[in-house]
């Protein structure tokens, strides 16, 4: 009697980004590709292609997912304190995001600059409002 390979988790968009987000700490920026990821997961590449459109939808979403991660923790330990204060906890938890996900922070230094997408401009905004 044959046997099965084992089953994989099942797939959903938000278990492929979080893949993601790991896989890019451990493998960088550059190593993220579609057909990687779906090796990561346990499956090929074209079952990926169910729950994201593309490569590029999938880099922007795992972007969009760092600068909400990124807003979110400098809002924590911004809030409450003097705008000197502020900035100094912010600077620190920034520094230490960027050093214990090196492959996130690489993606978020991967955003587009001025108005090129405007769900990125205000999320930046956002990100300055404890100060």
């Amino acid at each position: 009697m044959a046997t099965r390979p084992p089953r994989t988790a099942k797939l959903s968009r938000d278990a492929i980004v979080n893949a993601a987000l790991t896989f890019l700490d451990r493998e960088g920026w550059d190593a993220l590709t579609i057909n990687a990821l779906a090796n990561q997961l346990g499956t090929k590449g074209p079952s990926l292609y169910n729950h994201v459109h593309s490569l590029d939808d999938l880099r922007r979403t795992v972007r969009m997912r760092v600068v909400g991660d990124i807003i979110e923790m400098l809002n924590t330990v911004g809030q409450g304190r003097t705008p000197d204060d502020a900035v100094m906890v912010m600077a620190a938890a920034y520094r230490s995001y960027a050093h214990h996900h090196p492959g996130r922070y690489s993606a978020f230094t991967r955003m587009p600059l001025g108005g090129d997408d405007p769900e990125f401009t205000q999320a930046t905004h956002d990100a300055a409002a404890p100060v």
